[in-house]
């Protein structure tokens, strides 16, 4: 019974991984990888890449430019699956927010000319926004006239 089986997983498997032996890439689910590790087909922009994944439509890619960095050719988003929360975390294997970054001493920077750290409500309305105007100056403010609104400073201890 064994050897009936045998080919037939053999039949199975090999459309569903490939390689090319010219450039050394590996496909799955793709005949033809463009990609040094290719999942799916993928839009024709993409291609060269360390790592491709795609649904035929879309697709993101991963490559490595320098020993220090990987990078994307496209925006990331991490959306929560089936059960998931969707929460992210940097330094913590638990996180318990959406972005929770955990660390001692400095663990976030914005840098540029002026970095704003801007905020908005659920429905994608400007709220307000901490800016760093360039030298030591810093200014908090709202995304509008603030007749009736508040700025609350707290010592939390």
């Amino acid at each position: 019974m064994k050897n009936l089986f045998a080919p037939l997983i053999i039949v199975i498997i090999i459309p569903v991984v490939s390689f090319s032996q010219s450039t050394g890439n590996v496909g799955i689910g793709i005949t033809n990888p463009e990609n040094k590790l290719q999942i799916g087909a993928l839009p024709s922009e993409v291609s060269g890449n360390d790592l491709a994944i795609g649904n035929g439509t879309n697709g993101m890619s991963f490559f490595q430019s320098t020993a220090s960095g990987w990078y994307t050719t496209t925006n990331f988003a991490l959306m929560p699956g089936v059960g998931g929360t969707g929460y992210l975390g940097i330094g913590t294997t638990t996180p318990a927010v959406r972005l929770h970054i955990y660390g001692n001493g400095e663990i976030l920077r914005l840098n540029g000319s002026m970095p704003i750290l801007g905020f908005y409500d659920a429905g994608g309305n400007y709220k307000g926004y901490v800016w760093n105007k360039g030298a030591n100056d810093m200014e908090m403010g709202t995304g509008g006239p603030n007749v009736n609104g508040n700025l609350d400073l707290l010592n939390i201890q």
